[in-house]
Parts: C-alpha cells; sequence; structure tokens
C-alpha cells in the first residue's frame, strides 16, 4: 500500500533587495526604460519619490494570484489591468461563511458597547441623582416663595364640598393668591436679581450631566436605517439599471443637495420617487458619438437643469449638476470618492460655439473636456470650493480623476423638469444677520439606491 505524502503547500522564498541588499526585498518595481528589479520597502518608497507613478507589485501578492499583479497599478488601463482591477473591486471570491464572520463581528461590536453604554449611563444617572437630591431639592427658596398660598389652597382643596357655596367661596379665594405668585412677571432688572434665578443658574452651569430625554428614539432610528442601508448596499441589485455609471448609492445625497424639502427630509423615499418621475434621459453614449449628442443638447446645457454622469477610463464615475437659473447652485461630484464640491461665485458651465472648438465643455480649471474627449484634465479648486473635503485632496491636478489626463469613456446627460428648480434665485437684502432657529438641527443624509426611467 502506498503511503500518501503530505502536500506541501509552496511558498515564496527570501529575496534581498537589489540595492539595499541587507534589506528582504517585498516588491518587484519596474523603474521606466529598465529591467524589473528586486526592491525592500525603504528601496520603493525612494523609487516612488523620484517618480510617483512607477509601475510595482507586491511579491506576495501575486505568488497568491497573478491577478494581483496588477493591484497597485494606478496608471496602466490595459484591458486586461481593468478585468484584474474589476474582479479585485467586485471580490468575486466572497463565501457565505465571509458573511457570516462580518455580521457576528458587527453583532458582538455592537452588543459589547450597548453593554458599556448600559453601564456608563447607569454611573452617569447616579451621579446626576446625587447632584440633583443634595444641591437641587435641598434648596428651597422657590418654594418658600408660594408655601402659605399654596397650602391654603391645598387645604381648601382637600376640605372642597360641592353643594356648598361658601366652600367654593373659599377654594376661589385661596386660588387667586396662588396662581397669582405663579404667573408674577417682573421687570428685566428684578428678573436679574432674583435669588432663585441667580440659583437656578449656578446649579445648570454645575451640574455633571444634562440630560437629554428626546434624543434616544431619534438615534434609535438612525442605527436602525444604518443596518438596513449596510444590508442594502454590501451586496446590491445594479439598480441605476439604465446606466453605465456605477452609483453606489452616493448619487442620493446629490439630489438631496439639489432639492431641500422637510418632507424629504422625513420621508427621504418620497425624493427618489419623485426624481425618477422628474428625470428626463437625454442620452447614454461613448465618446465616440459624444460630440454630435452634446451639441444636439446644446439648449439644454445651457438653458436647462441638467445633469452629467461620466465614466473615465482612469475608472472613476465623476459628474456635474448645472442649472442655468440658479448657477450659483452648481455642483462637482466623485461618485467613486462620495465628494460633493460646490460652485464659487461666477463660475459657471461653457460650452464651445462649434464642434471643431476645444475644450468643449468647460467649468474653470476644475473640469476641461476637450472635442475629441481625451487627454481632459481637471485641477480642483478654481470653479469650485474645496472647504470641507481639502484634507483629502494631496494632488488637485490628479484628485478627480486618479490622473493629470484622462479619456471619457461613457458619459451620459439627464434633464431635470422641476418648476422649483427653473425659478430664478431671488436676492435677498438682510439688515441684520440670519436667524437660526434653536431646535434647527443639521440634517441627516442618508443614501439609497436611484433608477432613472425611460
Amino acid at each position: 500500500m502506498q503511503v500518501q505524502k503530505d502536500i506541501v503547500v509552496p511558498k515564496p522564498q527570501i529575496i534581498m533587495c537589489e540595492e539595499k541588499k541587507k534589506k528582504e526585498a517585498k516588491y518587484v518595481a519596474m523603474p521606466h526604460k529598465q529591467d524589473p528589479i528586486f526592491v525592500s520597502q525603504k528601496y520603493l518608497d525612494e523609487l516612488k519619490l523620484k517618480n510617483q507613478n512607477i509601475p510595482y507589485f507586491k511579491i506576495e501578492d501575486v505568488f497568491d494570484d497573478w491577478k494581483n499583479a496588477y493591484k497597485y497599478f494606478n496608471n496602466n488601463y490595459s484591458n486586461l489591468n481593468y478585468y484584474c482591477r474589476y474582479i479585485s473591486d467586485q471580490n468575486f471570491s466572497i463565501q457565505e461563511k465571509d458573511i457570516d464572520e462580518k455580521v457576528d463581528k458587527l453583532q458582538d461590536q455592537i452588543l459589547r458597547q450597548l453593554d458599556q453604554m448600559r453601564e456608563k449611563l447607569k454611573e452617569n444617572l447616579k451621579e446626576f441623582k446625587k447632584y440633583y437630591q443634595e444641591k437641587v431639592e435641598k434648596y428651597s427658596k422657590p418654594f418658600d416663595k408660594i408655601k402659605d398660598d399654596y397650602e391654603k389652597f391645598k387645604h381648601n382643596l382637600s376640605t372642597f364640598k360641592q353643594d356648598e357655596k361658601k366652600s367654593l367661596d373659599s377654594l376661589k379665594q385661596s386660588l387667586k393668591p396662588f396662581v397669582k405668585k405663579l404667573v408674577q412677571t417682573e421687570s428685566k432688572e428684578d428678573f436679574k436679581k432674583d435669588q432663585i434665578v441667580e440659583k437656578v443658574d449656578d446649579l445648570r452651569k454645575n451640574q455633571p450631566y444634562y440630560i437629554n430625554s428626546q434624543i434616544w428614539d431619534t438615534y434609535q432610528q438612525m442605527i436602525e436605517r444604518s443596518i438596513i442601508e449596510l444590508q442594502d448596499s454590501y451586496i446590491s441589485k445594479n439598480s441605476f439599471q439604465q446606466t453605465q455609471i456605477p452609483n453606489k448609492g452616493f448619487i442620493f445625497q446629490i439630489f438631496q443637495r439639489i432639492k431641500h424639502d422637510k418632507t424629504f427630509e422625513q420621508e427621504p423615499n418620497q425624493l427618489q420617487h419623485l426624481l425618477t418621475d422628474k428625470l428626463r434621459p437625454l442620452f447614454s453614449c461613448s465618446s465616440e458619438d459624444l460630440l454630435k449628442n452634446l451639441y444636439n443638447n446644446k439648449d439644454d446645457l445651457k438653458n436647462n437643469v441638467i445633469i452629467a454622469l461620466i465614466r473615465t477610463s482612469t475608472d472613476q464615475s465623476i459628474g456635474f449638476y448645472y442649472n442655468a437659473k440658479q448657477k450659483s447652485k452648481s455642483l462637482l461630484f466623485s461618485l467613486t470618492k462620495n465628494i460633493i464640491l460646490p460652485v464659487k461665485d461666477g463660475f459657471e458651465l461653457e460650452m464651445a460655439e462649434h464642434e471643431s472648438q476645444s475644450p468643449t465643455l468647460k467649468f474653470g480649471q476644475d473640469l476641461i473636456l476637450t472635442s475629441d474627449f481625451k487627454k481632459c484634465t481637471s485641477i480642483l479648486g478654481d470653479a469650485f470650493d474645496l472647504r470641507g473635503v481639502d484634507y483629502k485632496i494631496a494632488e488637485k491636478a490628479t484628485y478627480l480623476a486618479n490622473g493629470v489626463y484622462f479619456d471619457i469613456e461613457h458619459f451620459e446627460l439627464y434633464r431635470i423638469e422641476d418648476e422649483d428648480l427653473l425659478k430664478p434665485i431671488q436676492l435677498q437684502i438682510h439688515k441684520g444677520p440670519p436667524f437660526l432657529p434653536q431646535n434647527q438641527q443639521q440634517q441627516d443624509i442618508r443614501t439609497t439606491n436611484f433608477v432613472p426611467q425611460k
């Protein structure tokens, strides 16, 4: 009987860096017009300082799967690279056990945090109650003010006889001074000098915790919505079925910026259906027919409310919103990186008057589309405001499209037919600073999927 030998799983052997010979080579780098070399992390960092776009791959990753050779390639857009990055992004290797692990991990983490929150809230409550009993309850001045009248009213109320006029008169007489002190108004000066007011201010400023009993339900609803969104987003249907632009649910946030309405904050699904009904696809095409389509829809681009979605050769999904009636509301956005940039004052979408002119479309330096839609550029910060996302942007000339130059692979244009958005903005002159109600809360932006209809 032949004894089966244990299978030896192959693994990459240690290779030393060709430059830093005492350090282990973790990568293969491909300097321009040179043979590939084995490099350590330290030497790779030095090469990247000289050439940020140097191609390289991690030896261990490629040993596991050949497709990982393209994992670190940011500027190679061959068909094979596009395929490998797509496979990597979609993670087709995911198994049911992976979902179990993720959900179990999330469940354990949430339960652990809930247990910690339970104990923390109980500790805080004890300290709050101690302060309340020691400081607040022992302060008797407020009651001293109404004590005598209150006791008379309470006595008459407890001895009141329904059929006796004298009893009713006595009760009403005791009610007057009690109520008068409850609703007594004071001048502003007297109010400020009142010992009770001073004491309450002191108690309020020094209490260790403040109980906000209204907030629990609001946050619980937010958490429940977030869990549902996580479920719907992790493995989601491609609900943007008539588009070739991956939207990743972020398109909804863009529409919330376009159209504000309190109804939509309460029922966000209404916004989805409303915009689906009001959205009119004008065209969807590759760069081959793009120039002709843009000029066929020139009037809409110049005079109406439009939104454009673009897929670039650098595997980015970007776009812009332009409203000819409300030009100051324009937006530039990245669906891939989940950023929305508002336009600066004085900038608007420019379109060449003739097809022979280049660039065809221009939004400051932030988005310039050439007439052949090759080697387009984006240098952020000229026409659009970067405040709020500036910390994410290391290089303004490459951030939006992941490269200094990019080609247009696919372009889609939609018109939004909404009467509110067609109204010109009325300039209002304010004599003083704007009033912000105390109960106004920051908008809670939620994400969902959006389906344009033809």
